[in-house]
């Protein structure tokens, strides 16, 4: 299930409203306080959300929106719950004008809506880089797949979930970002890639754990607002192509 939050900025100022992705977190937390999700979201063994990156709805840098799913509902529930009660509050210079609530069909076809990291090196604060290549394509798409695994096992209690071949059978880069965070003046550096296809493995005996996947994000960094994913429909002119 996922959830969207559109907004409207309250100042005058020329240039984008642009929030950093802690702030959005801090957002999101605030609504999980003295709820259960708040202790399921510290777990080391699954995150229990991901948000999409923070985007611009106009030229004229005035209307805003993004996104937050996951695949337990009560959870979605809870955000909206939250923040329609509380929809006065402001964030960042902008005002909530509208919440929505979907939960959409599997579909095989996906793209990123936020970068999906994968760490390299964590002592030294380093990720896998398609530009200094330390991960190529096939790389990329079996340690996404390992991870999803080990994530999906422990969301489904189901330890002996696996199966063959690759995750996306498609992939189109759209670039490789470096994306800074701040917090509490301290500065962090992650390394990430967009993606315009991710097409998904259509075995239909994957359906359950596809579901969960485009809810759950991938990679890594997921509770910072990396590996957020959309799923889209073919046109029927890219379904001949």
């Amino acid at each position: 299930m996922r959830i969207q939050y559109k907004f409207e900025s309250l100042t005058h100022q020329k240039g984008r409203v642009r929030p950093n992705k802690h702030a959005i977190q801090g957002f999101l937390y605030k609504a999980l306080q003295d709820t259960s999700y708040s202790e399921l979201h510290d777990s080391t063994n699954s995150k229990s959300f991901v948000f999409s990156d923070w985007f611009n709805l106009d030229r004229f840098n005035k209307t805003f929106t993004f996104y937050v799913s996951s695949p337990y509902d009560n959870l979605i529930e809870s955000f909206y719950r939250y923040h329609t009660e509380n929809i006065e509050t402001e964030f960042y210079g902008c005002k909530i004008t509208e919440i929505t609530k979907s939960k959409l069909p599997q579909l095989n076809y996906l793209k990123t809506g936020s970068p999906v990291v994968l760490v390299e090196d964590a002592n030294q604060n380093r990720y896998h880089s398609f530009k200094r290549n330390s991960m190529t394509l096939q790389s990329f798409n079996d340690e996404i797949k390992r991870r999803a695994i080990q994530r999906y096992r422990t969301f489904s209690g189901n330890e002996d979930f696996n199966f063959d071949g690759n995750l996306f059978t498609q992939l189109e880069i759209r670039n490789e970002v470096p994306v800074n965070i701040r917090r509490e003046g301290e500065g962090f550096l992650f390394i990430g890639s967009t993606w315009n296809k991710l097409f998904l493995n259509q075995r239909k005996d994957l359906s359950k754990f596809k579901s969960w996947l485009q809810e759950a994000g991938v990679g890594q960094k997921r509770a910072w607002g990396f590996g957020f994913l959309q799923p889209f429909k073919l046109s029927r002119r890219q379904r001949h192509v």
